[in-house]
Order: C-alpha cells, then structure tokens, then sequence
C-alpha cells in the first residue's frame, strides 16, 4: 500500500516517525536463552559464522 503525503509539518512529520530507540536493529542483543528452541538454519548460521569470521573474500 502507498501513501503520499505533501507539504506535511515538521510536528506531525516527527509523529510519524519511530524513533530510534525503538527500532529493533539499534536494540543492544539480549542473551540467547539456552532453555528455549533455537529455530535457525543450521546452514545459513554456518554462512554467517563463516562470514564473520574474516576468512571469505567477497
């Protein structure tokens, strides 16, 4: 769905938006609770570990 929205002011443009505290991507990460399933993809945890660990080029 897409919306437009011209000529909006500041006040109610700052309404609209979430402010970064908010967003889940700047959240600190909490521990992974080890009593709970772990319902990640083994083979895309292998890439990201592999990935991370400096030894790919890309």
């Amino acid at each position: 769905m897409f919306e437009e929205n011209i000529g909006i002011c500041e006040s109610k443009l700052q309404q609209m938006l979430t402010p970064k505290s908010q967003l889940a991507i700047f959240r600190p990460l909490e521990p992974i609770d080890p009593s709970k399933p772990d319902y990640s993809s083994k083979e895309i945890m292998d890439e990201v570990a592999k990935r991370m660990s400096g030894d790919v080029c890309y």
